[in-house]
Formats: structure tokens, C-alpha cells, sequence
């Protein structure tokens, strides 16, 4: 793998008494990554970013994408991305990648204008992506959380 992920020593888990949630960012801005990581911070979560351009990780393919989410030593909880890296809406192949994982995922972009009758958001709807078409990072956060609650209320609900 060409990224690394900082920080991480040995296996990260969550203590559910802290509500910890593990979270990458995929963001090809550096700006934009660090405001991500911050806001993730902010809600008392790991974060770890996948950016294509700075130097806290290096996702520039699907599949260098997929050596992060297979690192050993990493449970992702959830994933927030970009929509468009390099020009392509490449947040859409993240988004189908998490869905095939069942890895919960926000697509953070500032395509907003009409966004509900663009085709891109039709296609992350079917993925199960949540959007957040302002940018907003911190409502991408609370979006995502909300996806891992509700999916962590779903595995209760099957094992009871």
C-alpha cells in the first residue's frame, strides 16, 4: 500500500461505553480533508483520511482504496467521501465499494445546485449513500453516525 494511515498502533476497535466510531475521509482537497478530520474530531471520533493529494494517506485508484479499507489492523466504522476526485465522480465507486462491504458512507460534495435531479445522486441513493451537498462537514459527520447507529441497531435487533 503507497498511503499510510498515522497513528493507528495495533488494532483499532471502538469502546462502545465512548461511542467511538473509526472513520476515513476520502478527499482530494487537503483544505477540505483537514476541515473532514476535524469535524470527525470533533465528534469524538478516529479519523484517518484518504486523500490524493496530502500526505495523511494516498488513495489515488479504487484499489489502493481497498488496500485501506482491508488494512489488518483497522475496523472501519464508516467512510465520508468527496464526490469528484480528479474531475471524475469517483466518490460513486467509494460509495458502491462500502455498499459491497457494508461499510455505512456520506458523500460530501458542493455539487448542491438541484442536486436531487442530478443522475449522480439518483445513483448514490441506490448505493444507500447518504449526501451532503453543502460541504458541511460536520453534517456529513452527524449524517454518518446516524447511518452507523442505524446499523448497529439493526445487528442488535438480529441477534435478539
Amino acid at each position: 500500500m503507497q498511503g499510510k494511515i498515522f497513528g493507528i498502533k495495533g488494532k483499532l476497535s471502538r469502546p462502545a461505553a465512548f461511542g467511538i466510531y473509526v472513520i476515513l475521509i476520502v478527499e482530494d482537497d487537503p483544505k477540505e480533508a483537514e476541515k473532514g478530520i476535524k469535524a470527525v474530531k470533533e465528534k469524538g471520533c478516529v479519523c484517518s483520511s484518504a486523500s490524493l493529494t496530502a500526505p495523511i494517506g494516498a488513495v489515488s485508484t479504487l484499489e489502493e482504496l481497498r488496500e485501506h479499507l482491508d488494512h489488518p489492523k483497522v475496523v472501519w466504522d464508516g467512510v465520508i467521501t468527496d464526490l469528484y476526485l480528479t474531475d471524475e465522480p469517483v466518490g460513486l465507486a467509494v460509495a458502491a465499494e462500502c455498499k459491497s462491504r457494508g461499510i455505512p458512507c456520506v458523500i460530501c460534495t458542493d455539487r448542491y445546485r438541484h442536486a436531487e435531479s442530478q443522475w449522480w445522486y439518483k445513483v448514490a441513493e441506490e448505493l444507500g449513500a447518504e449526501v451532503e451537498v453543502r460541504k458541511d462537514w460536520n453534517a456529513a459527520v452527524e449524517k454518518l453516525i446516524a447511518l452507523i447507529e442505524k446499523k448497529k441497531a439493526l445487528l442488535v435487533e438480529k441477534k435478539e
